[in-house]
């Protein structure tokens, strides 16, 4: 996936992983687990200082665009909601 900023600048994004709900290395430092049912992604990352992010992504009727609702959780248990919104190019 590469990801562009309305801002300009682009940033490319790549899992390469069975969705099969167990954890598996991404990069060289954190692990992620992902699982898919229907048109729903939902996937856990987890960086080796505590941190971690899980998320749950819909693909539109017309795949033209995935939202993901996430949650990021400091290693002090602070939590950050977001929602990314994706069109497909």
């Amino acid at each position: 996936m590469t990801i562009v900023a309305s801002d300009g600048p682009s940033d490319v994004v790549t899992f390469d992983a069975p969705a099969d709900g167990k954890w598996h290395p991404v990069g060289s430092d954190s692990t992620a687990s992902a699982r898919v049912t229907g048109d729903t992604l939902q996937a856990t990352f987890r960086e080796p200082g505590g941190r971690s992010d899980a998320q749950t992504c819909t693909v539109a009727a017309d795949q033209k665009q995935m939202t993901c609702r996430g949650v990021l959780t400091e290693p002090d248990g602070q939590t950050m909601t977001y929602v990314d919104v994706f069109d497909r190019m």
